[in-house]
């Protein structure tokens, strides 16, 4: 299941990311997909912000940083940038994240990097544009769970 949003605004993104956060719960998984300054940072700012969390910063250097949402689910937020390989991600316990997860919800920046170990119920968000243009964000549902929280966005 797919929707794309043409000509997205910064103002868009607040939306979007106010609309995920109202239906993400246990199990969500977000990859993100996208250039050096997409939004993927901000998007997940925003989605952060809209569960309680105020504290997000990129993991660029970390690989993940984990936070709290304001109903105490847990939010891990990966970015494979630098990673190699899927075999770096899979060393520092990503199987053990997706486990601890099902309760919670991840969210990945640079996903294309990881593409092997995305599991298969998860939303995708590609974002094109960079800079002050406007962007074009293309979301495609896999699995039963997050084909849900997709019809959820577009209703």
């Amino acid at each position: 299941m797919e929707h794309i949003y043409d000509s997205m605004t910064l103002e868009d993104f607040d939306m979007l990311g106010k609309k995920l956060a109202a239906l993400l719960d246990g199990g969500g998984f977000i990859a993100f997909f996208g250039d050096l300054g997409a939004g993927k940072t901000t998007l997940v700012k925003l989605i952060a912000k809209n569960l309680g969390i105020t504290e997000i910063a990129s993991p660029t250097f970390t690989v993940v940083r984990e936070h709290e949402t304001s109903d105490k689910k847990a939010f891990f937020h990966f970015d494979a940038y630098r990673l190699e390989d899927e075999d770096e991600l899979s060393a520092i316990g990503f199987d053990d994240y997706i486990e601890r997860a099902k309760d919670g919800i991840i969210v990945m920046e640079w996903s294309e990097n990881v593409l092997g170990l995305l599991p298969d119920d998860r939303l995708d968000i590609a974002i094109t544009g960079s800079g002050d243009m406007k962007r074009t964000v293309k979301l495609s549902a896999y699995g039963k769970h997050h084909e849900s929280i997709l019809r959820g966005l577009l209703a």
